[in-house]
């Protein structure tokens, strides 16, 4: 009877710890990519491939104007209005 309690138990832990990982997966936790994976999948688009590094330093700072153009309004006035409501 004893053994059929251990081999009970056994099967219990195995189906423990196979639930864990299944939650893991689940829960979308993963391995980190390598370096090697990661560089593969941050290629520039085929537009961008072939500008010279000047020319993506101005589009950059182009595009970090037009983000802040968007974005400081409407943060100003939600810091504005945190101060109003102290």
């Amino acid at each position: 009877m004893s053994d059929t309690a251990e081999k009970g138990e056994q099967v219990a832990e195995i189906d423990n710890a196979s639930g864990r990982a299944d939650k893991a997966d689940e829960a979308g936790v993963a391995e980190k990519p390598s370096s090697t994976e990661r560089s593969s999948r941050l290629q520039p688009p085929a537009s961008l491939a072939n500008i010279s590094p000047e020319e993506l330093d101005m589009l950059e700072k182009k595009l970090k104007r037009k983000i802040d153009l968007r974005l400081m309004p409407a943060i100003i006035i939600m810091y504005i209005l945190n101060y109003i409501d102290r």
